[in-house]
């Protein structure tokens, strides 16, 4: 099928490849790997989105963020760049860190009004 030839396209964007009918030229198509999603493109590479805030996979935030009372953010939803998730505190607290929770410290003039 088509990709033995195209398949490497797919797989450098984390995709797989399927090759639905393989006497039809042309049919092959790139399709979003889970966790991330998107809509799969016939001929060519898909457009797939991967928020490590949101989904359970090995790089996902999970609920580091969430349990620290913080809130996860994912600057660059891709899953060709992983590993970026941010905590960011909340409410008064300021601060951020990648990949685990923040220390948060209080601004005091900010929360006393100045």
């Amino acid at each position: 099928g088509e990709c033995v030839v195209y398949g490497h396209l797919c797989e450098a964007a984390k995709q797989t490849c399927e090759d639905p009918d393989k006497a039809t030229p042309g049919n092959w198509v790139c399709s979003c790997a889970a966790p991330s999603t998107g809509a799969s493109k016939v001929g060519g590479v898909a457009v797939c989105a991967l928020d490590e805030c949101v989904a359970v996979c090995p790089t996902c935030a999970g609920t580091t963020c969430a349990s620290a009372g913080q809130a996860c953010r994912d600057p660059v939803k891709s899953p060709l760049n992983t590993n970026d998730w941010l905590c960011e505190c909340t409410g008064d607290g300021v601060g951020s860190a990648e990949q685990s929770a923040a220390q948060c410290s209080v601004d005091e003039c900010a929360s006393n009004g100045g």
